[in-house]
């Protein structure tokens, strides 16, 4: 029996992980820092392990007697998960959390034999800066928020790791990621946090590439069996792009019918300035939000189509809707 590893295992991705390599015929460790909401005794086919990524020596002790195939690292800091946004926490959990991991997995290497490894990455390596091009993998990273930065440093990282150590390593550059029950990070283009009602920036034809779940699900279990080859950096996405207006309307047929707010973009980058002013240390963060509301950001999936035969068949309407 084939054993996996799954870090972040709680989260929305790492827990659908789970279920598919188990319904797949796998052993699954999941691994997590915080316990799970509903507790479930360990099987056989999947056991739980508490383990903080960012503790050196626990990592290191953890690892040397563990035999798996595969790892699939999904634990991360992103935006809205720790009250502690600033740019060394990123960095401790994005960067030194993902080095402690891959160093003791090199050192496992030589007992055990790992057959692959995925490092989930995002697209926000790729910055803002007012680029409106299609953006592919050879384009130059120019990451502006401490997410960005703290993944890019990883990738650097394990990059330079697979090369030394020739761990083979897929990095792969999600998208923002949307599910039927996880619709936060495609929502909040186009909906005030209060939920009282939506806003349209310019004429609302500003495009966003975005993830189906179902999409990532299949590229990694892809990736797991043994269909492609491992060292290389692909961006993850939908075959569809989606215009700000595409979305309003499918959330209106989900029933959000909340009266809609037309925002200038002018307004937009007024706001934008006049807080970086007051509030200085938000200036990054408040600037590549500027990027993702008034520019169009999509992200090239042709290498991972060549190269992974990567065929995305799930869309926002048959992974939402189910047609």
């Amino acid at each position: 029996m084939k054993r996996i590893v799954i870090t972040g295992i709680n989260g929305i991705i790492g827990s659908e992980l789970k279920k598919r390599f188990i319904d797949k015929g796998y052993y699954v460790i999941g691994i997590d820092r915080i316990e799970p909401k509903e507790k479930e005794e360990n099987s056989g086919h999947f056991e739980y392990v508490k383990l903080d990524i960012t503790d050196k020596d626990k990592v290191a002790q953890f690892f040397p007697d563990l035999h798996f195939d595969y790892l699939i690292h999904c634990a991360a800091l992103v935006h809205k998960n720790s009250l502690d946004l600033s740019f060394d926490n990123f960095m401790k959990i994005n960067f030194e959390g993902t080095k402690n991991i891959f160093d003791a997995v090199v050192e496992n290497k030589i007992k055990s034999g790992v057959e692959g490894t995925i490092f989930f990455s995002t697209i926000e390596v790729y910055g803002g800066e007012g680029r409106d091009e299609v953006l592919s993998e050879s384009d130059e990273c120019r990451p502006i928020t401490y997410y960005g930065k703290s993944k890019l440093a990883a990738e650097e990282y394990l990059i330079k790791l697979n090369k030394e150590s020739k761990l083979p390593i897929i990095i792969l550059r999600l998208a923002p990621v949307y599910s039927k029950d996880f619709l936060r990070n495609v929502k909040r283009r186009v909906l005030v946090a209060a939920k009282r009602f939506f806003y349209r920036v310019g004429d609302g034809e500003q495009k966003i590439s975005v993830c189906s779940r179902n999409n990532l699900i299949d590229v990694v279990e892809m990736c797991v069996e043994g269909k492609v080859s491992f060292g290389d950096v692909f961006n993850i996405a939908d075959n569809q792009v989606y215009s700000f207006n595409d979305l309003l309307n499918y959330f209106r047929e989900l029933g959000e019918n909340h009266i809609t707010i037309k925002v200038p973009k002018y307004i937009v980058r007024f706001g934008v300035k006049l807080v970086s002013l007051v509030f200085p240390g938000r200036k990054e963060r408040l600037l590549s939000i500027y990027y993702k509301l008034t520019k169009d950001n999509i992200y090239s999936i042709e290498k991972a189509k060549k190269y992974l035969k990567y065929n995305p068949k799930w869309n926002f309407e048959n992974t939402i809707f189910k047609r």
